[in-house]
């Protein structure tokens, strides 16, 4: 029986910068440099891998007493391996706070701001595939008979299939600076 693989975690959202108050009193000695951004979505969990697949029967042997001698029955074919689960989906990113800035009158043109935008997270990465179950041995043969063949191996499951992305990358928040 073929082991259900599992499903990567989903990513978290994306925290943003919190809302800041600034107020400069006295005068600003140089320059003021005022940064926001939004905040970046997680990276999607790895799915789990497929799981291994089941050992091949033996064959089963001939019969060499009271009877003709027959061959030897084939060994059995491993069993596939399970594929990997597919990757968690990339959390979102989330709109960035405000921050407001108060400065003494006349410095506001001391005041530099930048905001950047973060991106959403990545797709997780699909699980690995299961490997492939041992081939089955071969069945002696009875009495002046052949042997049977050993199976094949299993041949080993396909990688789960990636996590889609976050689609939101969000904003990131306003700088205002007042007089003040």
């Amino acid at each position: 029986m073929e082991e259900t693989p599992t499903r990567g975690s989903l990513a978290s959202t994306g925290k943003p910068n919190l809302q800041a108050n600034i107020t400069i009193s006295q005068d600003i000695i140089g320059t003021l440099v005022v940064f926001t951004q939004s905040g970046g979505g997680g990276t999607g969990g790895k799915g789990g891998s497929g799981g291994t697949g089941q050992k091949g029967g033996d064959g089963g042997h001939g019969c060499d007493s009271g009877c003709e001698g027959t061959d030897g029955g084939n060994g059995g074919n491993g069993g596939n391996g399970g594929h990997g689960g597919a990757g968690g989906d990339g959390g979102n990113g989330v709109n960035g706070n405000n921050v407001y800035v108060t400065v003494p009158i006349g410095k506001t043109s001391q005041v530099y701001h930048f905001s950047q935008t973060s991106v959403p997270g990545f797709g997780g990465s699909g699980g690995a595939g299961g490997s492939g179950g041992e081939r089955g041995g071969a069945g002696s043969g009875g009495k002046h008979s052949s042997n049977g063949r050993e199976g094949a191996n299993g041949t080993p499951g396909n990688a789960g299939a990636p996590g889609k992305g976050g689609t939101i990358n969000g904003s990131p928040g306003s700088i205002y600076v007042v007089a003040g």
